[in-house]
Order: structure tokens, then C-alpha cells, then sequence
């Protein structure tokens, strides 16, 4: 332990992804922090916390009860979960400390496989998609009542992303779907331990990003996500163009932090960070899935600029500061737009040399962006999250000047992703 006056210590399951903000976070208030590793490695390029952010590194894989025991010692008062592949343990471990910050007993499983989630929400009377449930022997094992719709839409039980999510127009497509899913690992290099297949909902599809406090839950960010689906040889998936943040306070958002707030409370989620995503159709939101962990792909200088404070520090301050934290409104007007690009390819090559990203730094409402890709790398088709080339955060007053920047980076990408591929 460091000498000083502050000798609190948090836990963080996976440091990975936007968890990776959480330890500098809780460093800068004096709160010494242990990682917990479980035996996922995250993905390549992904963001991970460094390790002279913590005092200790624990390896999950030595079992349950010696990392209790361990974080026990270190009087450890709080458990995050940094990344998906952490959120499971997380609950686990702050349940076992008896934290005073842990969720509550739920289904097992039901925070992080789809199959038990919806199970659990059907149970306590929420509407959701119509679906079957099969093991990971393709063995169907649940279904809710009614006929089959004629549009399907399969994928892995416990992924990320749009790992292997795809859109078929028939019972036959869709099991050739299951099939190719239980044939194959989940983004988390984990075998696919089932299939979800769901009637497609159509409607407008939202990611809100919310932070609970004692079971009070605050909508820091509802994003409206626009995509498309790709015919052909990427077999009906379909891919992110770009997420428009919305105001969550105005009325027309009413409805989805109802809703959301429904799915929050029987899912037994009380403390920290929370990404949910939904559909709205005729009938009413519809849940995809939930997840005890922030969003992926999060740039905590982005809501600085949109609501004058991050969303890391207000997941960190519901732990640390709950009675100040519960005093927040649900909801907060924007004080900007903002928008979130994914970058599409439609091409494929080796890179001759890095994206030139000079003519996107040069928008208007250009804020951020990252490159997954580098001189030598191999540019893929976009086929779903993990094969996009990277992103770009626009953030401007005029939500207009945001609509014509995607247009600019949609014309600049094209032509640039296949200059860079060219023989020289």
C-alpha cells in the first residue's frame, strides 16, 4: 500500500476496452486498484490499463476462493467490471466480498448470456422478441409461444459487438447461421456455448449508457445507432455506419428510460456502468441485450465536451460518492451534438502505407479518431465491429455540420482506402 492519507481499494475484472479508463480514474482520487484477470485475452488493438496503474494483479484462473481471499486482504470495498469478459466475476467476487456495492442475485448468467437475460425479463413480464433458445449441441432448449416470423435474426448467445450476428430470411438460412456459430469461437476466442435465434425487429435500434446508484438509475447517454446490411458473400450480417447521440432527457426518450429502467431493475443491476441496447418498434422498445460494463469503444473526452464531465468519472463517483451521485438528475440535456463514424471498407489489400487521416482532422466538427490499421496491415471488407479499419467522434453545436461531415468522411474513405491498397 502507498502512505498517505486515502488507503481505499477497488477492484477492476478485466481492464480492457473503456475499462481500461477506470484505473487512472480511481488513481487520481487516491484509490489504489487491483486488477483481476480472467483467462480472456482481449482482443488485438484493443485499449488496456497499464500495469503500473494498479498495486496487484490477480489471475482469476487460481479459482474463486483464493481471489476472494485475496481482495479480502487488500480490503478491497468495491468490484468493477471493466470488459464483458469480466462481468460475470465481477458480480461473482462483489457478492462473495458482501460489498456494499454489489448488484443483487439474479439468473445465472443473466447479465451476461442472452439466452438466461431474456429468460429472466420474460419471467417478470417484460416484453421481449420473439425467439428460440439451443445449447451449444444446437439442441433448442427454450422458445416464447407464437409462429415463427419469417425474418430471423441469429447469433451467439454470450459475444460482443456484431460477432457473428446475422439477418436471414428463412428457418433454413438461420440454421445454417447456428450452425456456422457453434462451428466457431466468440470474439472472446471462448467457444460459442449456444444461439439466440430472434424475429427481426423493425424499428430504430439505441445504445444507452446508463450508471446506477443504490438501484437508482441515471441515463447519461442514449445513442441511436444507423446501420446497414451487406448482401452477398458477408451472408446477411450487418454493420454500424455511425451512432447519433440524442438527448436523453427530451420526451420522445421517455419511453426507452422506462423501459430500460424495467430491464435494469429485474436484471438486479444497482451499482456502476451499464450499456443496454434496444429497438423501437410499433409495439414499444424491445431489448437486444444488457451488460454490466461501459460501452466499448468510449472516449471519455467526447461526453467532457458534450455534458462537462465524463462518463468514467461518473461511473467511478456512484462507487466513491454515492450520496452525491444519487442527487444527479435522470437525465441530461446536450450541451453539443455528437456522433460517432464507423469507417467502412469496401475493399481489400495490404497497406503500402498508413491512412492518411489529414483531410478528417480537418472537418469542422472533427474531435477524435482511431486506426486500427497501420503500413503492412491487411485492409478487409467491413463485414461487422471487429473488421471496421477503425472510427471518427464528430462534435460541433449544429447538428447539420455533423451531416455533412459523414458525407465528406464517407468520400474520403472510398477513395482513400483504395489508394492505400494500390501496387507500388
Amino acid at each position: 500500500m502507498k502512505a498517505g492519507y486515502n488507503h481505499a481499494t477497488v477492484a477492476v475484472v478485466d481492464a480492457f476496452s473503456s475499462g481500461a479508463y477506470f484505473p487512472p480514474a480511481l488513481r487520481c482520487r487516491g484509490i489504489d486498484v487491483v486488477h483481476v484477470r480472467t483467462a480472456c485475452e482481449p482482443a488485438p488493438g484493443m485499449p488496456c490499463a497499464e500495469q503500473g496503474d494498479f498495486i496487484e494483479c490477480i489471475d482469476a484462473r487460481e479459482g474463486l476462493a483464493g481471489v476472494v481471499r485475496r481482495l479480502d486482504e487488500l480490503r478491497v470495498s468495491h468490484v468493477l467490471a471493466g470488459a464483458e469478459t469480466g462481468s460475470s466475476l465481477a458480480d461473482e467476487l462483489a457478492l462473495a466480498l458482501g460489498v456494499a456495492t454489489a448488484n443483487a442475485c439474479a439468473w445465472p448468467g443473466a447479465r451476461q448470456d442472452k439466452r438466461a437475460m431474456h429468460r429472466c425479463l420474460d419471467a417478470a413480464g417484460i416484453p421481449i422478441p420473439w425467439q428460440i433458445h439451443f445449447d451449444e449441441r444446437g439442441e433448442q432448449v427454450w422458445n416464447t409461444p407464437g409462429p415463427m416470423p419469417r425474418k430471423l435474426v441469429v447469433k451467439p448467445a454470450a459475444s460482443g459487438g456484431s460477432d457473428h450476428v446475422m439477418v436471414c430470411d428463412d428457418a433454413e438460412a438461420a440454421r445454417r447461421a447456428a450452425a456456422t456459430i457453434l462451428a466457431n469461437r466468440n470474439v472472446f476466442g471462448a467457444a460459442n456455448c449456444g444461439v439466440v435465434v430472434q424475429g427481426f425487429l423493425a424499428g430504430d435500434e439505441y445504445a444507452v449508457n446508463t450508471v446506477s446508484v443504490g438501484g437508482r438509475h441515471h441515463f447519461r447517454e442514449i445513442w441511436k445507432s444507423v446501420k446497414s446490411q451487406i448482401q452477398g458473400a458477408t451472408n446477411g450480417r450487418v454493420i454500424y455506419d455511425r451512432q447519433i447521440l440524442e438527448d436523453a432527457s427530451a420526451e420522445p426518450m421517455a419511453p426507452i428510460r422506462d423501459y430500460v429502467a424495467r430491464v435494469l431493475d429485474a436484471l438486479g443491476v444497482r451499482w456502476g456502468a451499464s450499456h443496454t441496447e434496444i429497438i423501437v418498434t410499433e409495439q414499444g422498445p424491445r431489448i437486444l441485450e444488457t451488460a454490466t460494463r461501459p460501452a466499448g469503444g468510449m472516449d471519455p473526452c467526447l461526453s467532457l465536451r458534450v455534458f462537462g464531465r465524463s462518463y468514467i468519472d461518473e461511473v467511478v463517483d456512484a462507487y466513491l460518492i454515492p450520496e452525491w451521485a444519487r442527487a444527479r438528475r435522470s437525465a441530461e440535456a446536450l450541451n453539443m451534438h455528437a456522433m460517432g463514424v464507423s469507417l467502412i471498407s469496401g475493399v481489400e489489400g495490404r497497406l503500402w502505407r498508413d491512412i492518411d487521416v489529414e483531410p478528417i482532422r480537418g472537418l469542422a466538427s472533427y474531435h477524435g479518431h482511431r486506426m486500427a490499421l497501420r503500413k503492412g496491415d491487411r485492409l478487409l471488407p467491413t463485414v461487422d465491429l471487429g473488421s471496421k479499419p477503425g472510427g471518427v467522434y464528430l462534435c460541433h453545436a449544429s447538428r447539420e455540420q455533423l451531416e455533412a461531415d459523414v458525407l465528406a468522411i464517407r468520400s474520403w474513405e472510398r477513395d482513400e482506402f483504395a489508394r492505400c491498397i494500390q501496387a507500388h
